[in-house]
């Protein structure tokens, strides 16, 4: 959303929330039969103008953005950054790109979301901006993509593997949502999201439905489903379980309760140190309560769990030596965020970045983070629309900055949803398209 658009929006929804404060106050404390009857009929009307302005928003936006063009810019490349190719996908549009360590893009990919699910079974509104929220390579140049829906919810909007042309491979329909992961044979563990419209039983005092909880889906490499469970079974009767519990009033209202954002496989040449802990089990991260933990699927519970000084966490994951690395949006405070690593045994950090003010940044969502095989990190600040690589000191050897400009002259930061980088080695699909650009073969 553009910097002359956000005012309309942001005092439309601080009068909301005031409103949806009383009411659901009211309903929460009283819990009476007229409050509950009164905070839906509520609710619905909001709800209803809240998503009337958001389309309106985006159809002026989608239609701002027909002649613009992206600009991919260089800012910073010196000795000790990895070398390879990043990929990365933006919030306002479905397509992926391959950039070279100059800031060139090499290759792209595309597809539509209705040509993929051409009768969209499982989503409710399948217009307005659609995304690409995470995008994974194969060395071959096979893409697994995962749709969002902006103005939708749930929002997620199903997965898709397409080859190095764009062409689908196959489809999962189910409202498959944030960053995924691959295991070691093709196997794909992802989260997908559904409505609770009835209470939940053990859950009375933490979630008070409507709530939109998410699962956890296996796929193998064809796309067949394997297995797929719910979080609240995991976390059912455990001693995890209260960790759930959320403060903010305006989550409960919109029943967003969860908000998992990402989940990663263990692998096995991890050094782990939690007790009960190895490889095969998912680590997850679940934004709204602050909360990361590790799911056995075997047994489909939650082996451990706990919060520390992170909030609004995304893009959890261990790195070899068992520390957990994560993109940490708002924990620092004063209107900062940080990747950071911590002991998972004593929560205490070990490294983290900026380390001076000079390199201060903050994306209050999104956020990806990646360490890369020479030690360094690579991070996906989002909201700045910027991608850039640190060392282990905090110097920056590798940065660009990703802007989109329209027809008026006006040039805005792109909002980015994933960044990742490949080594030279890993993609030879790439040395071919090299090549048949140097012949002009399309």
């Amino acid at each position: 959303m553009k910097p002359f658009r956000r005012l309309e929006v942001i005092l439309f929804l601080l009068s909301l929330t005031f409103l949806s404060f009383l009411m659901g106050a009211a309903t929460l404390h009283f819990e009476n039969p007229i409050g509950f009857k009164l905070k839906n009929a509520f609710d619905g009307i909001s709800v209803w103008r809240e998503q009337a302005l958001a389309e309106r928003i985006e159809l002026e936006e989608m239609q701002r953005e027909k002649n613009s063009a992206l600009e991919v810019s260089l800012v910073r490349r010196s000795q000790g950054a990895y070398e390879g190719y990043t990929l990365y996908t933006l919030y306002n549009e479905q397509k992926a790109h391959l950039l070279n360590m100059d800031g060139t893009k090499i290759h792209e990919w595309n597809k539509p979301f209705e040509d993929v699910f051409p009768e969209p079974k499982h989503v409710t509104k399948p217009k307005g901006r659609i995304y690409w929220a995470d995008a994974k390579l194969f060395p071959n140049g096979d893409l697994l993509v995962q749709y969002h829906g902006a103005i939708d919810t749930p929002y997620g909007y199903g997965m898709a593997k397409l080859d190095k042309n764009s062409k689908v491979i196959w489809s999962y329909a189910s409202n498959t949502h944030h960053e995924f992961d691959i295991d070691k044979n093709g196997n794909i563990y992802g989260l997908t999201q559904k409505w609770y419209k009835e209470p939940i039983p053990d859950y009375s005092d933490i979630i008070s439905p409507p709530a939109l909880l998410d699962s956890i889906f296996v796929l193998n490499a064809e796309g067949k489903e394997l297995q797929k469970f719910d979080l609240i079974d995991a976390f059912r009767g455990t001693p995890y379980q209260e960790l759930l519990r959320i403060d903010s009033i305006a989550w409960k209202i919109q029943g967003d309760y969860f908000h998992t954002n990402s989940i990663r496989v263990l692998k096995e040449h991890v050094d782990y140190t939690i007790p009960g802990v190895k490889a095969g089990q998912v680590l997850v991260s679940i934004r709204n309560p602050g909360i990361i933990c590790i799911i056995d699927l075997e047994t489909k519970r939650v082996v451990w769990a706990t919060k520390g000084p992170w909030k609004q966490q995304h893009s959890v994951h261990f790195i070899d030596d068992g520390k957990i690395m994560m993109f940490d949006n708002q924990g620092w405070g004063g209107g900062r965020s940080r990747v950071m690593a911590i002991d998972p045994v004593t929560l205490k950090e070990t490294w983290s970045f900026p380390v001076e003010e000079k390199d201060y940044f903050y994306s209050k969502i999104r956020g990806m983070s990646h360490l890369l095989p020479n030690g360094n990190v690579l991070i996906t600040d989002s909201n700045n629309g910027r991608i850039f690589e640190v060392g282990s000191k905090g110097d920056v050897y590798w940065e660009v900055k990703i802007d989109r400009l329209y027809t008026d002259g006006k040039k805005y930061g792109q909002v980015i949803c994933s960044g990742s980088r490949y080594s030279q080695n890993s993609l030879p699909f790439v040395a071919d398209i090299i090549i048949n650009k140097r012949q002009n073969i399309p």
